[in-house]
């Protein structure tokens, strides 16, 4: 499980409360904000495939 402001590297991302994806493209990129429920710091990630 991942969290907002880590840096998981290149994949897609769904929210776990949401489902929302998000897409990371390169190794320094973080993990943002959930833009669809806004949960904040507190949002959880899972990497899909």
């Amino acid at each position: 499980m991942l969290r907002t402001g880590q840096k998981p590297g290149k994949g897609t991302y769904a929210c776990m409360t949401c489902r929302h994806r998000v897409t990371i493209k390169d190794d320094e990129t973080r993990l943002p904000f959930c833009s669809r429920c806004g949960y904040g710091t507190r949002v959880r990630w899972r990497k899909l495939g």
